[in-house]
């Protein structure tokens, strides 16, 4: 895992972000803080969440003084926030089958904004209102400038959030196990009846064949010896 803190500051595009990349290290889970405003005991705390919490996913979290100019409006001044993260993202996962299960949080603390951009598959877990709810949680840590506090409470909430719902393909797999289930305990409890009525039948047909015993014994009815006998 590749956990970085260096002081750079200034500000930044999504290639010069790329230059904290190294090929040698893992790319799968990465803390990016040029910023060097989070001590490294909450950037290892982020990267174990990363790593062990939100799992089969690639997840990012890069905390940046500003961004370039050139992604701000030129009209306006803002941050074109999305267009960064969406340009990042292409860069640190090329392939575009792995995006669908990538997780990239990008904050710039100058510009005041934030993005976190989440694939297809996560994005099951963590829905748009999920996300904007635990990030508005956090502003008031962000406000008050405890930065480690805001941000790994964050990816605490952002876990904790995605581990407690369960994804579509396991909904589907329980509800049909319960199905099979029923259909099962139904079939068993149908054989069961449909046995003890076939008996019951069974017992009435053979009762009715054999008809009613005699209250007096018939005459004439030969003995063990051969003889007539009779009252």
């Amino acid at each position: 895992a590749l956990l970085i803190g260096l002081t750079l500051g200034g500000s930044y595009t999504p290639g010069s972000v790329m230059k904290f990349w190294s090929s040698s290290l893992s790319k799968r889970y990465l803390v990016i803080d040029p910023t060097n405003k989070l001590s490294g005991n909450t950037r290892a705390k982020i990267q174990s969440i990363l790593h062990e919490k939100i799992e089969n996913s690639r997840s990012f979290f890069v905390l940046l003084d500003s961004v370039s100019k050139e992604y701000q409006d030129s009209k306006t001044g803002s941050v074109r926030i999305d267009d960064f993260t969406d340009d990042l993202i292409e860069l640190m996962i090329p392939e575009k089958e792995f995006r669908d299960f990538s997780l990239l949080a990008v904050y710039s603390l100058s510009d005041r904004v934030y993005k976190i951009r989440v694939g297809r598959e996560i994005r099951k877990k963590l829905s748009d209102s999920d996300l904007k709810r635990i990030t508005d949680d956090i502003k008031p840590l962000l406000k008050k400038g405890e930065l480690d506090s805001a941000f790994l409470s964050l990816f605490e909430k952002l876990a904790e959030e995605y581990n407690s719902k369960m994804d579509a393909s396991t909904l589907v797999m329980i509800v049909f196990g319960l199905v099979a289930l029923f259909i099962l305990i139904k079939w068993i409890f149908d054989k069961k009846n449909v046995s003890e009525n076939f008996n019951e039948n069974t017992n009435s047909n053979s009762a009715r064949s054999r008809g009613p015993t005699p209250f007096f014994p018939q005459q004439n009815q030969e003995n063990s010896n051969g003889f007539a006998t009779g009252v």
